[in-house]
């Protein structure tokens, strides 16, 4: 599995430092458009003006024969943390209605007194959780602003049966604001380390990216583990005067289980063109989701040639765009796959490459490596 992980559609060669990557779009089949040679600053993202056919060319990798899958799986109890972080943080728990609409996860509490709501659960291996202190959040005041009377109705029956008759529906009239200044950097980092660990989540390595803004009274705090900050691990915080109003996250460990049969990249190229694999199980890459590397705006886009617009008149053949482009190399890596039961999992990818130096990623795995699955 060498190669580095890219994303769909990226353009290669474009790179900071001469290194490949960045300056790609996904082909989504989108709206056909004409693209001229413009600085990256003023073009964006480089994309394909139109669908795409892929062709093999020649000389495209066979092997491996496998590649390993990993999926991510959390030996926490959703229930623990949920009343471990509900007595660390002194409040007074209600559970939530497992059929409860407000109730995401599976399980949750509630204290009505402070409006404070926990949930976890888990989806496919990872735990999931979310704390929030409502009516202390930012956009109490205008969570249900301008809804008919009737729809306000049916909220209000359903946040009661959620939380309870006694815990205020957010408004102008419940919601509170929290008195004092926005804190620092330093003690946003602080208080919500001191929350994580009331939750027993263990942020030891985790890179932090804190996010302040002059006009709020609140610091928004991003966390994930060392090289992998577009990844699925990941966790926020929203921290005001008086300590942490918000936090949600996806908790647990990758693990791999084992080496399964790959497809070649020719075949991966004839999957390409299927709408099963092309786009319902696409899979991503998480060098795609990164940000444009410093000085990407003095790039050059690639040209494409656009037919010209035509009126049409009668017993015309209707136009539309189709462009057949050679894969000229593939390299296995490893990217994502978000299944309807395990959540995402890793998997092996190939990555297509096109003489204009895009990419195109497509499931590696062999068809007996999957258990097909029929809904109704």
């Amino acid at each position: 599995m060498d190669g580095d992980p890219a994303e769909p559609g990226r353009a290669e060669g474009f790179g900071a430092d001469g290194e490949p990557g960045w300056a790609g779009g996904t082909d989504m089949g989108g709206e056909a458009v004409t693209v001229e040679q413009h600085d990256a600053e003023d073009v964006g993202m480089a994309y394909d003006p139109g669908p795409v056919r892929l062709v093999a060319g020649e000389g495209l990798p066979s092997g491996p024969d496998t590649g390993e899958v990993r999926a991510l799986i959390s030996d926490q109890d959703p229930q623990e943390l949920v009343e471990r972080l509900a007595e660390g943080l002194g409040m007074d728990p209600r559970p939530m209605p497992e059929d409860s609409e407000w109730n995401y996860y599976g399980y949750g509490t509630v204290d009505p007194a402070t409006a404070e709501v926990i949930q976890a659960g888990l989806e496919g291996g990872p735990l999931n959780f979310h704390y929030e202190s409502i009516l202390a959040g930012g956009w109490c005041t205008s969570m249900f602003e301008g809804l008919e009377d009737q729809d306000l109705a049916m909220i209000q029956q359903d946040w009661a049966r959620s939380y309870g008759p006694d815990m205020p529906l957010p408004g102008p009239e419940s919601c509170r604001t929290p008195e004092g200044p926005a804190p620092s950097e330093d003690q946003a980092k602080a208080m919500a380390a001191e929350f994580f660990a009331l939750a027993g989540i263990d942020i030891t390595g985790y890179t932090v990216e804190v996010y302040a803004d002059e006009s709020q009274s609140s610091v928004n705090l991003d966390y994930w583990p060392e090289d992998m900050e577009y990844g699925q691990l990941n966790l926020n915080a929203v921290v005001g005067p008086e300590g942490v109003t918000s936090a949600y996250g996806t908790i647990g460990e990758f693990s791999s289980l084992g080496s399964y049969p790959v497809i070649t990249a020719a075949e991966a190229v004839e999957r390409f063109g299927t709408r099963e694999w092309g786009m319902d199980h696409y899979v991503s890459i998480a060098e795609d989701y990164g940000p444009y590397p410093e000085g990407a705006g003095e790039l050059s886009m690639p040209v494409y040639d656009v037919p010209e617009p035509v009126t049409l008149t009668p017993g015309d053949l209707i136009p539309v765009l189709i462009k057949d482009k050679t894969v000229t190399g593939a390299e296995l890596v490893q990217g994502t796959l978000h299944t309807h039961t395990s959540g995402a999992i890793e998997v092996p990818v190939w990555k297509l490459l096109t003489a204009d130096g895009m990419h195109y990623p497509v499931l590696a795995l062999a068809e007996e490596a999957l258990d097909f699955q029929s809904w109704e």
